[in-house]
């Protein structure tokens, strides 16, 4: 698949493992490294979603049809969206999985309070 950032500073900060790491932890530096792996290895998120390293969900409300993937722990994810260029959507305006080939990371951190 292929992937976007939201912006410099994350593309920088998830393509260096050492910055990583003093960021957040060697563990979470690790997890996110095979996240990335495998968000690069899978044609689809449909694949990622069989796969299911770090539980990924498609969220709801206000970050409608954006997609979590926990780094470390429960309340640390990796949030992605569909590339805006894509036509990944159902007749009800849910996210059809199959159709998204390609992503943009948004955010890193906590979303729960």
């Amino acid at each position: 698949m292929d992937i976007e950032f939201k912006n410099s500073r994350l593309k920088t900060l998830i393509n260096d493992e050492k910055k990583l790491k003093k960021e957040y932890s060697a563990k979470a530096a690790e997890k996110m490294k095979r996240i990335m792996e495998i968000l690069i290895s899978v044609n689809n998120m449909d694949d990622y979603f069989k796969i299911g390293v770090g539980k990924p969900e498609v969220l709801r409300h206000e970050r409608n049809n954006q997609i979590s993937i926990e780094y470390d722990g429960d309340k640390k994810r990796m949030i992605i969206e569909p590339s805006k260029d894509l036509d990944c959507y159902h007749d009800d305006g849910g996210l059809d999985l199959i159709k998204i080939t390609s992503v943009k990371i948004v955010d890193l951190g906590g979303y729960h309070k």
